[in-house]
């Protein structure tokens, strides 16, 4: 069976994008099927945009860079950073032939496939700067399959506007999983009660199987007894971030390996996407404010702890919420800097056979998901 997935792919720094991404193709490949990526880009090459959105995503500061290099010198604090993602998708993801710059271009000139899928990730979000539209797979034959796999909304509740959109879209799906537990009280108010709660693709898959997936990837040596693997995403505001940092810092004998992504660069290590997965397999502890930071910690079987987001993005926490409810880890979240807690996470164990036993029952959910492939 010919199946193409409609997903997010762009980033050059989002390791949980680019792994989402290569575990669904993964999980469909190893079922038999012949399974590619919709090379279809959100934010459409300059040339490509209409003038609403070039007005709409015009970027002052790349303006002068590109027409100023002296302006470029003085304002350009970001390092040179090569974390080898175009390299990666080019090893490991199959994408269609055609590369698609718009909605416009999908209807006018759909890829041929039996089935299309939309997800994982956020792919259901309406509230970014583009319309979520896309991913609601109203392009194509009528008699293409459409399913939806561990789509998020990223919100609990949809704006009447989005709500509007969905219900234009999601009747024409053949089956739907979504991601956060949330999602199902969204699909049953858009007439679409028979949604389930399946795990993100990335959990579809043991450690071991992961490491197995990227046999060159390699973890730093360890320049203390133990390593703490702290990861931060910029776009997720964290309270007290210093003081977090500053904690990691000061445990004795622990070396702190920070990767920081989503324009944030305070971290001290860039790795490949293949040394992301070692170094956090071969971590001790890890710290982190993002969803499949924490995932992995928990694939892995490591003690951490989840910085939520604040502020604006705080509607964004209850993707981590709902999935530590799942695997019965709620008290990981550290809502506010507390040494004593912090300490207790990171150190008193975990029943770790009590967890993956949860992991497993929720695996299960997927492979009787996909039996509609065959049906």
């Amino acid at each position: 069976m010919r199946i193409g997935i409609l997903t997010f792919w762009e980033s050059q720094d989002n390791y949980g994008q680019q792994l989402q991404a290569f575990a669904l193709q993964t999980y469909l490949q190893n079922m038999g099927n012949e399974v590619f990526l919709i090379k279809y880009r959100r934010i459409a090459s300059v040339q490509h945009r209409t003038l609403t959105e070039r007005i709409k995503n015009f970027n002052l500061k790349k303006f002068l860079e590109a027409r100023f290099p002296s302006f470029k010198s003085r304002t350009d604090s970001k390092p040179k950073i090569d974390r080898h993602f175009d390299s990666f998708r080019k090893t490991h993801i199959n994408f269609s032939d055609i590369t698609y710059d718009s909605l416009e271009e999908l209807n006018a000139n759909p890829p041929k496939a039996d089935v299309y899928i939309c997800g994982s990730d956020q792919v259901w979000n309406n509230s970014f700067s583009v319309s979520c539209e896309a991913f609601l797979l109203g392009f194509g034959d009528a008699t293409t399959k459409r399913i939806a796999y561990a789509a998020s909304f990223g919100m609990k509740e949809l704006p009447l506007e989005t709500e509007q959109l969905f219900n234009e879209h999601i009747h024409n799906f053949d089956a739907v999983g979504v991601r956060e537990k949330s999602g199902l009280n969204i699909c049953k108010t858009l007439g679409y009660p028979s949604a389930i709660w399946v795990p993100d693709p990335t959990m579809l898959f043991k450690k071991q199987d992961w490491l197995n997936l990227f046999p060159n990837g390699k973890a730093e040596e360890k320049k203390a007894d133990k390593r703490l693997f702290l990861y931060t995403l910029g776009n997720s505001p964290i309270n007290e971030r210093e003081s977090y940092i500053d904690f990691a810092n000061n445990l004795e004998d622990v070396e702190v390996f920070h990767v920081s992504a989503n324009n944030d660069f305070s971290g001290n290590a860039y790795p490949s996407i293949p040394d992301w997965i070692h170094t956090l397999s071969d971590a001790d502890f890890v710290i982190t404010n993002s969803f499949h930071g924490t995932l992995f910690s928990i694939l892995f079987n490591k003690n951490f702890v989840v910085l939520p987001n604040t502020g604006s993005k705080a509607g964004m926490n209850e993707r981590v919420i709902s999935l530590l409810e799942k695997v019965g880890l709620s008290g990981r979240i550290s809502h506010e800097f507390d040494e004593k807690n912090l300490n207790s996470l990171l150190f008193d164990r975990i029943d770790w056979r009590e967890v993956n036993a949860k992991i497993e029952n929720w695996k299960s959910k997927t492979d009787d998901f996909f039996k509609i492939l065959t049906r």
